[in-house]
């Protein structure tokens, strides 16, 4: 059963130097089953803390378009198929896709319209693509000027692990 439990967000309170946060990371705060008073809580909590950088990462891109986030806030979407990727123009935060798990073996060969980073991770515990497909993300990335920060997981030949500008 999932749960809202708002004394967790407390421990923001005591990180003085700012970070880095990951909300969420092993659930999707924008999933369909997440009732809007719980983002809309946590949303606005997290605004008390401009010294920090959150991330957000989801399977459902278009709930970002219901919100406003102010410019700490980084907005993912986790694209396992090309058909996956929601292009968001009109949405002026830093934005990233994670590729993970890297199951399609053509998902580089896609333009990623506005993505200021790109995260590329395997499937766990036995990745399922080659290097090949890595290799052609990391092309479109470099074409673009887009950052990369490749997991252990991907269990790829070289250490990749960029951050876009300012973070």
């Amino acid at each position: 059963k999932i749960r809202y439990v708002p004394e967790v967000m407390e421990g923001i309170d005591k990180i003085k130097k700012p970070s880095r946060i990951f909300i969420c990371s092993t659930h999707d705060l924008f999933g369909e089953w997440i009732p809007d008073k719980w983002i809309f809580d946590i949303v606005t909590r997290l605004h008390k803390y401009p010294q920090h950088t959150f991330l957000l990462l989801t399977k459902n891109p278009k709930r970002y378009l219901k919100w406003s986030f102010r410019n700490n806030f980084w907005l993912g979407q986790t694209v396992v198929h090309k058909e996956d990727f929601v292009y968001m123009p009109d949405v002026k935060n830093t934005k990233f896709v994670s590729f993970e798990p890297l199951l399609d073996e053509n998902i580089g060969e896609y333009y990623y319209k506005g993505v200021d980073w790109f995260i590329i991770g395997g499937l766990s515990p036995k990745p399922r693509h080659s290097d090949q497909c890595i290799n052609i993300i990391l092309g479109q990335a470099s074409k673009f000027g887009v950052p990369v920060f490749i997991k252990h997981n991907a269990r790829y030949s070289v250490v990749k692990q960029e951050f876009p500008s300012g973070m």
